[in-house]
């Protein structure tokens, strides 16, 4: 599933979304797209990494799903977990048919019905259109990320089927509009 067709689409949509992008970027952001790959965006604070998240995904009429990175972050945050007081409310509800429903409840109990998702998996469930998942590492003075260069993970365009992202960094953006000077970018 390609998200746009052409890199004119793209930027028309962008413009649409008042996001104004310079060809190399569009080029890259277009690229990641139709190879399926997540595209890697990094540069300093304020530079316009998670304003490039959210102009993508009002071009792409979806959503975007944010995971805080940070030091500690469980699986439960990341990508969800049982709410065991509603599973325990279910029970109480089928005490009577426990003895001769027993497979069914338990199949019931472990199903996504009483599972609170968290943003990766929310991410991972959109079927016809495929979200924007802005992961975010935060720095903090225990991290290893230096506060100087940051980076986004965008996920636009259907998550990778195999390894590989599209990277993108930038010396210089002003804040709030685009990806104006040096970008480099490559194919890891």
């Amino acid at each position: 599933m390609h998200v746009f067709g052409s890199r004119q689409e793209l930027s028309g949509k962008l413009r649409e979304a008042r996001y104004v992008i310079d060809e190399v970027t569009l080029e890259v952001v277009y690229l990641a797209g139709r190879m399926q790959k997540p595209l890697l965006v990094e540069g300093p604070p304020g530079c316009g990494k998670t304003e490039l998240a959210y102009a993508v995904a009002e071009a792409a009429g979806t959503v975007v799903e944010r995971l805080q990175c940070y030091e500690g972050i469980t699986e439960d945050k990341a990508i969800g977990n049982f709410d065991e007081a509603l599973q325990k409310l279910f029970l109480e509800t089928q005490g009577d048919r426990l003895s001769e429903d027993w497979d069914f409840i338990r199949s019931r109990l472990h199903s996504l019905d009483f599972f609170a998702e968290g943003p990766l998996l929310r991410a991972l469930r959109y079927r016809d259109r495929p979200c924007v998942l802005l992961s975010i590492p935060l720095a903090t003075r225990f991290s290893s990320i230096s506060p100087r260069k940051q980076s986004r993970t965008i996920y636009a365009g259907g998550f990778p089927k195999e390894g590989g992202v599209v990277r993108s960094s930038a010396s210089s953006i002003a804040a709030g509009s685009s990806l104006r000077q040096s970008i480099k970018s490559s194919v890891c």
